[in-house]
């Protein structure tokens, strides 16, 4: 029974393999993502666009609720999940872990498909990614039998 442990920020991901008891962690994937490091001014390149109010011909800008900084950790979720989807399809793993910041763990949640979701047999909302491998076998302990 093959697990996949999914350790991510907005910054980046990998993805471990853990087959059997005593076998460890095995490194399935890195996946950089250097623009989640960046600020909003270094991804956004317009400034919001501005509408005319007929009545008062007064000018206001169009405002999106996400920053640009925000679309791009959510871009970045939806392409892990859809990554970890095709994984599934292509029967890759039969249990799946995921260990994420908080926001992060919320927006995989919510990006991961059903047949995925059902797949997910813990989760850890911290941000073990820059962390070492044997912090991160210490923290999956009550997950997996490393």
């Amino acid at each position: 029974m093959t697990t996949w442990i999914l350790v991510a920020q907005r910054s980046g991901a990998r993805i471990f393999r853990h087959d059997t008891p005593g076998d460890g962690l095995h490194l399935v994937s890195t996946i950089p993502h250097e623009l989640g490091r960046a600020r909003d001014s270094e991804i956004a390149s317009d400034r919001p666009g501005r509408v005319v109010n007929s009545s008062t011909l007064a000018q206001t800008a169009l405002h999106s609720e996400e920053t640009p900084h925000q679309r791009v950790i959510a871009d970045f979720a939806r392409s892990l999940a859809e990554i970890l989807n095709k994984a599934r399809l292509e029967q890759r793993f039969s249990r799946l872990i995921l260990v994420a910041e908080p926001r992060m763990l919320g927006l995989l949640r919510d990006d991961l498909d059903a047949p995925t979701s059902a797949l997910v047999t813990g989760s850890l909302d911290k941000d073990y990614y820059p962390r070492d491998q044997d912090h991160l076998e210490q923290a999956l302990a009550e997950f997996i039998q490393l």
